[in-house]
């Protein structure tokens, strides 16, 4: 892949708990402009993988370079800062404030170093304005002066998408965002993904759900007990024997 495509390069990533080798020398590559996904089985290392990329754990070896600038061992929030925002897996929106001043709270974030030393200065017209086009980009506008806590668990992860949209990200990550959603709720969470690739979102996305990955993914890498095992189109780490191996076992195990 030239250079000039590259947004992030991982190369030799290795995170080590003890004798645990969870992520063991992964290399990975996002483009500008698509959706990789990174997969696989549980336990095969994924969030560990995702939260080095995000700054909440430090590599034990390897490099995370986002534009060419070398990232690995910043704390989140200077990698927020440099462009990567996230959503979790499981939600933390702020239940207690509206759905708009969840959004508020993202722009002071943002724009100061105190978050809630700023918050009271984000409540500009301006700033409400703005709070409704990324509401209304992830189709929840209908729900802005609600408490974000009474929201389903499907607009909340949209609320979550927001608050990392208004961050203003070159690289948006998203944590097995389809966990516990029901199927309808999942249909039009791919919906919503789909409409973030079209506006030239970088997404990457760890999950679990084959289906989800490959309905939503340019390419996808593959792990297995923290090691990368395949990397591809979605039909061909779909058809290739290791990765279906993979699957099975653990489908085997839970059986």
């Amino acid at each position: 892949m030239p250079a000039e495509q590259e947004l992030l390069k991982i190369i030799g990533l290795k995170k080590y708990f003890g004798g645990l080798k969870a992520v063991d020398n992964v290399d990975l590559s996002v483009k500008r402009g698509e959706t990789m996904g990174l997969i696989g089985p549980n336990g095969a290392g994924k969030t560990t993988f995702f939260n080095m990329v995000c700054g909440a754990y430090t590599p034990t070896a390897g490099k995370i370079l986002l534009n060419g600038e070398e990232i690995q061992g910043l704390p989140a929030h200077a990698v927020a800062r440099k462009g990567i925002a996230r959503t979790f897996q499981i939600t933390r929106v702020f239940k207690d404030m509206t759905v708009e001043d969840n959004l508020l709270a993202a722009f002071a974030l943002r724009r100061a170093p105190g978050l809630w030393a700023s918050l009271g200065r984000s409540h500009t017209k301006r700033n409400r304005e703005e709070a409704m086009t990324y509401l209304e980009r992830v189709d929840i506008a209908a729900f802005a002066k609600q408490k974000a806590g009474d929201l389903s668990l499907g607009y909340m992860r949209r609320l979550e998408i927001a608050r990392a949209l208004a961050l203003e990200p070159i690289l948006l990550m998203l944590d097995e965002p389809c966990a516990g959603l029901s199927k309808d709720a999942t249909v039009d969470f791919m919906e919503l993904v789909g409409k973030l690739k079209s506006l030239g979102t970088t997404i990457m996305l760890v999950e679990h759900n084959m289906g989800v990955a490959t309905a939503l993914c340019d390419r996808m890498t593959v792990l297995s007990y923290g090691v990368k095992i395949a990397e591809g189109t979605p039909q061909e780490v779909q058809s290739n024997p290791v990765v279906i191996d993979a699957y099975l076992g653990e489908a085997e195990e839970a059986g």
